[in-house]
């Protein structure tokens, strides 16, 4: 059987449009939000109310300091500095991400000390000197 135009589409979570200039935004859409950008520039106001408290995921972290840190970088970071606590290799040096990890007990969460990950920060750029 063929497919037509008029029937009901999938449910599918993204959507795409393209321009007639070729350009091609793509769109997410969540049952309860309805259809929404997922490239949103952020404006003035949302930057100035980024999250001021001390202790941040990994994702609110990556938001406060997208300038120059991915979320995928902090978590290869956390994981990096886990591992070689586990078993640290002999020769090898720690990346001293370790003081910057809290992890509330009981829970699978990370959490990152925004204090400290601005030393952590200074401490590399003095160690790449």
């Amino acid at each position: 059987m063929a497919r037509h135009h008029n029937q009901v589409p999938s449910f599918s979570t993204f959507a795409g449009s393209a321009s007639p200039y070729g350009a091609v935004t793509i769109n997410r859409f969540t049952p309860m939000h309805g259809l929404h950008s997922m490239a949103q520039a952020q404006t003035p106001e949302q930057i100035e109310m980024a999250p001021t408290s001390r202790y941040l995921p990994i994702k609110k972290m990556a938001l406060a300091y997208s300038d120059f840190v991915s979320e995928g970088a902090l978590r290869h970071l956390v994981w990096q500095a886990e591992a070689y606590e586990k078993a640290p290799k002999s020769g090898l040096k720690s990346n001293g991400f370790l003081a910057v990890i809290v992890r509330p007990p009981g829970q699978r969460k990370v959490l990152l000390d925004r204090v400290e990950f601005e030393k952590w920060l200074t401490s590399q750029q003095r160690n790449a000197r």
